[in-house]
Formats: structure tokens, sequence, C-alpha cells
């Protein structure tokens, strides 16, 4: 004779707590979300299979679930584009800051190339001139 094991009632309190893991996963320690089947949480909380079941369907868990993942894909994607954005304008930034500096070294260096022509012209053709 086998002892039949007893299973847990399903209160509204722990549908709550099973269709929240169900649809929205549990995010673990690495930041992965990792989702349970029915089967998995019948398991892990001993609740008859018919009964979470029938609930999930009523409810629409699976509906729900995919519904969530949708969001929660809108929102990291949102969030990407938005860090995106902060990091291609600091880019910009840097990238500006660095074409000034070479704009002024190459107007300085310029200006020193102008000077020694000038120094150049004016030492070669100064014996030359006569005053």
């Amino acid at each position: 004779m086998t002892k039949k094991s007893t299973k847990t009632k399903l209160t509204e309190e722990l549908k709550t707590i099973l269709r929240t893991e169900f649809v929205q996963g549990i995010e673990s320690e690495t930041g992965e979300r990792q989702h349970h089947s029915i089967e998995d949480l019948i398991k892990k909380y001993n609740v008859a299979s018919a009964t979470l079941y029938r609930a999930s369907q009523s409810e629409g868990w699976k509906a729900l679930r995919e519904q969530y993942n949708q969001e929660l894909h809108a929102k990291i994607n949102e969030e990407r584009q938005k860090q995106t954005a902060k990091n291609s304008i600091k880019f910009d930034d840097k990238l500006l800051d660095k074409a000034n500096e070479l704009i002024e070294q190459v107007s300085y260096y310029l200006k020193l190339n102008a000077f020694y022509i000038w120094v150049i012209v004016h030492h070669t053709i100064q014996p030359y001139i006569k005053w």
C-alpha cells in the first residue's frame, strides 16, 4: 500500500506567487532571467497538477509571459538605445576635443614655418639690399 502524498492547497496568495514566477521568471545571481514550466512549479511547490494547469489556462499565463517578455525586451532595448546615445555624445565630444587640439597644433606649426621662411628670406636677401 502506497501512502498518498498531501498536496499543498492552491490559495490565492500561492497562485499569485506561482503566476508571478511563471510569467516573470526568477532573476539569477548572474542577472539572467530563468523561466519555470508549469511542471517545474508543480514539483517545486507540491501543488496538484490539474489545479495549477486549470488556473494557468483560465488566467492565460502563457500569454501573460509572452507579453511580459516583449515588454521587458522593449525596455531593455530602450535603455540600450539611451546608453548608446550617451556614449555617442561622449565619443563625439572627445573627437571634437582632439580635432581642436590638432587644429591648434597645425596652426602653430604653420605660423612657425612662416616665421622660419621669413627669417630665411630676409637673411638671404638682406646682404644684397643697399640701404
